[in-house]
């Protein structure tokens, strides 16, 4: 085995669903065709990949192109192809016949993209997966998920489909969420930070921003969700987070003194304009104690681990729902998130808006970031508080006025703040 042919296995072989086989042979109309790698999906098989040390152009060309041709045409049941010469990923096209090159990032959104494509509906365990929900007051809202042509069967996993699982995990994140309404939201912020973001972009940042250490922690205690995190997915995806606090809690001092710079910022008031979907997400924190089982992630546990007809359920978007859960220390800022998904080569595309940027923490930390103009954000800003000792109260005012047509913009009702 050659030493990139090691390392790539190497790779694959971190994923939980993945299985990676380098002498599988395959046949078709009496031909026998060996490929360097086979990857299994839940048991099944879902590509064939070829890999070449010598990236000459020959040899993508002749060898490797005429190779992925014959691999394609002798595996039924192999669905994605793609060849990987010294660090550069092709994906083989069968309907135009030519190799495709794809970032790393980009080819492997695209196999999982494929575990969709190619699986089968399979209403035939509705009845036994209902079942196995009854128990817990989570399964009513389980359950009325299970409908019709909603799951889907690929190897030995069974999921939902995309739109359906984001469904169900908002309905079970606001079920156990204290939160019953969000339709308006606020954030605190600096004067200096919301200038500057009505006028070039909101800078949106990664978790190593943010100021709990145990962000995305919550998960990792329980023995079946924290296996979870080593899907293909989190490889792939990074979370970007913009944390809003319920409208009950606007214009509150202790808002103020933590989030709005000790009350000389501003408080906005937004209207969630964006369905959820897979690239930006709505919802409430869900807060877990340290010492007691979360309702919710004992429940999602429990059925992970569930045999269902012989297969095993998984949630698609795990890399997605874990920024939902955190410890109740932080229960008092009733916090809804506005999260953005974003492929992590996303710099690689053709618009400035997708760039992926890093910057230091003060705490001499490095994070990720990513800019949101105002016109693209997933919420229309509605209103904004003026903090009560906000500098340069009348300027500010009147540019705010000048720049946000047909926003309200009203002080704060705090007198004597120190």
């Amino acid at each position: 085995m050659s030493e990139l042919e090691s390392r790539f296995t190497g790779f694959f072989s971190g994923f939980k669903d993945f299985v990676v086989d380098t002498e599988l042979k395959g046949s078709k109309e009496n031909q026998t065709v060996r490929v360097d790698v086979v990857l299994y999906y839940a048991e099944m098989p879902i590509a064939c990949v070829e890999i070449k040390d010598n990236n000459r152009k020959e040899v993508l060309e002749k060898h490797l192109r005429a190779q992925l041709q014959t691999v394609q045409n002798s595996f039924d049941s192999v669905k994605f192809f793609f060849g990987l010469v010294g660090d550069s990923y092709y994906y083989y096209d069968d309907k135009r016949k030519e190799l495709i090159g794809k970032s790393e990032y980009e080819l492997f959104e695209m196999l999982l993209a494929s575990i969709y494509d190619n699986a089968t509906k399979c209403n035939d365990l509705l009845d036994e997966f209902n079942e196995k929900v009854q128990k817990g007051e989570n399964g009513d809202t389980f359950k009325k998920h299970l409908k019709k042509d909603s799951l889907l069967r690929y190897g030995k996993n069974i999921f939902f489909d995309s739109k359906e699982e984001i469904s169900l995990m908002l309905d079970l994140l606001q079920q156990q969420s204290s939160l019953k309404d969000y339709h308006n939201i606020c954030r605190y912020t600096s004067a200096k930070s919301f200038f500057l973001s009505i006028n070039k972009a909101f800078r949106v940042c990664s978790v190593e921003a943010m100021n709990d250490t145990l962000e995305t922690k919550v998960i990792d205690k329980d023995e079946i969700l924290g296996k979870v995190n080593t899907e293909l997915s989190q490889y792939i995806y990074k979370g970007f987070i913009m944390c809003f606090t319920s409208i009950q809690r606007k214009d509150e001092l202790f808002n103020w003194y933590m989030y709005g710079d000790r009350a000389k910022g501003v408080c906005f008031v937004a209207e969630p304009q964006k369905e959820c979907s897979t690239d930006v997400f709505i919802a409430p924190v869900v807060y877990c104690s340290q010492t007691d089982k979360c309702e919710l992630l004992h429940f999602l546990s429990k059925l992970l681990n569930e045999d269902i007809g012989g297969y095993k359920f998984v949630l698609r978007y795990w890399h997605l729902w874990k920024y939902f859960f955190k410890y109740d220390y932080y229960k008092d800022e009733e916090e809804i998130r506005v999260l953005f998904i974003k492929r992590k080569d996303a710099s690689q595309g053709d618009s400035q808006k997708d760039d992926i940027k890093m910057d230091w923490h003060p705490d001499n930390i490095p994070y990720y970031y990513i800019d949101v103009k105002k016109d693209e954000l997933p919420f229309k800003i509605k209103e904004i508080v003026l903090g009560p000792k906000l500098e340069n109260e009348k300027e500010y005012k009147s540019y705010l006025q000048e720049h946000m047509k047909g926003v309200a913009i009203n002080g704060s009702r705090i007198e004597g703040y120190r």
